[in-house]
């Protein structure tokens, strides 16, 4: 039995060359432990000196989640004033407060503040891991996906895979 055990693990987590990365991303998608969890888990299994050129390999989490701005991404509509909106901004009023944040965030992107200059995935990852006491990933997204839409949509699809 210990021997079957053992081809098992060998199959799905011995080779990191052989492994599917999306492996790791459900770490990587789970609020609690983010990038830094994978690092930790290929510190402990791997060992420093093996994890660092594994880790480097993991990062294609970025290759991925790129794909998806690409796909998911709302497209922004410049009207004739030069409103800048999303596509799914349909309504036909537009209070004083809607105009000002509208105006705030093109001084923002024209000023090349950093919020907009980094990508959606970046300010996931930077952002505070979740309470310890939320351990449910799934509802951390429902109650986050209007913040993070596009990774989002990578943890809607990768997070049902099961393992």
């Amino acid at each position: 039995m210990a021997t079957k055990m053992k081809s098992k693990y060998d199959k799905y987590w011995g080779d990191i060359e052989k492994m599917n990365k999306l492996m790791y991303m459900d770490t990587v998608l789970d609020p609690n432990s983010k990038l830094i969890g994978v690092k930790i888990a290929l510190v402990d299994i791997y060992g420093e000196k093996d994890a660092q050129p594994l880790f480097q390999k993991i990062k294609c989490a970025y290759d991925l989640s790129e794909e998806y701005r690409r796909v998911f991404a709302l497209p922004v509509v410049i009207d004739e004033n030069g409103v800048t909106s999303n596509s799914r901004a349909t309504s036909s009023t537009v209070d004083s407060s809607t105009l000002m944040n509208l105006v705030t965030d093109r001084v923002k992107q024209r000023s090349g503040s950093q919020h907009f200059s980094r990508s959606e995935f970046d300010r996931y990852l930077d952002e505070e891991r979740g309470d310890e006491e939320e351990k449910d990933g799934l509802t951390w997204w429902k109650l986050n996906s209007l913040r993070f839409s596009v990774v989002a949509c990578m943890a809607r699809d990768i997070l049902v895979i099961p393992i």
